[in-house]
């Protein structure tokens, strides 16, 4: 009796422990300052890369494809080339709240069969 009270204790911790570093990596996302993030609408005639590190963030790219959209009258559908990994906890946080999670996903293979000779308006931080 009283192993099976341990091994119960025991696994309660574990299970407190593993439920607060979830927490804690999901408060302070600090691995995802140094991803890159790309977008690009379904031609790859515009194409974005955001680096949270370098200064690159979100609202940039959506000035960029602001004027990208309003000069040129085509695709109208922004997406992302980076796919969610369900299986990354310390993420989720960022993928529930974070607005960069909400653009629909292109995979960049396909984005690469639609590419075709058109100049691309590639935004590259100095």
């Amino acid at each position: 009796m009283t192993i099976k009270r341990n091994r119960w204790h025991a696994a309660r911790i574990a299970g407190l422990c593993f439920g607060a570093l979830v927490v804690l990596l999901n408060l302070f996302p600090i691995f995802s300052a140094f991803d890159v993030y790309e977008y690009s609408n379904s031609d790859g005639t515009f194409q974005f890369r955001e680096y949270p590190m370098k200064g690159t963030d979100l609202k940039m790219m959506e000035e960029q494809w602001k004027s990208f959209r309003d000069t040129t009258h085509q695709d109208t559908v922004l997406y992302r080339t980076f796919a969610i990994h369900p299986l990354y906890f310390w993420m989720w946080g960022s993928y529930i709240f974070n607005k960069r999670y909400r653009y629909p996903y292109l995979n960049p293979e396909v984005l690469q069969a639609n590419e075709k000779k058109i100049p691309i308006h590639l935004y590259k931080p100095h």
